[in-house]
């Protein structure tokens, strides 16, 4: 038990970590999806092509793929082991 309490701070400020991986991934996920979803009514057909084709593409992949591409991709990119 007293080991919890030495590690408190270590678990705060993970959980702060987290929420401001979370906020920021909220803001830019809006942004994206309030462009995405504009140029989805574009009336230019290669713009609106290319619009469905990713969405189309996100939707047929389940979050727990992207989840473990994107874990591979860290262990793979060199720029990602220094840190």
């Amino acid at each position: 038990m007293q080991n919890l309490f030495a590690s408190w701070s270590y678990v705060l400020n993970g959980l702060l970590t987290t929420f401001q991986i979370a906020g920021v991934t909220l803001v830019f996920a809006t942004l994206i999806s309030a462009v995405f979803g504009v140029l989805a009514t574009v009336r230019n057909p290669i713009v609106r092509g290319v619009i469905h084709i990713y969405v189309e593409l996100f939707r047929a992949i389940p979050l727990i793929v992207n989840t473990i591409l994107d874990m591979l991709y860290a262990l793979v990119d060199p720029r990602m082991r220094s840190r």
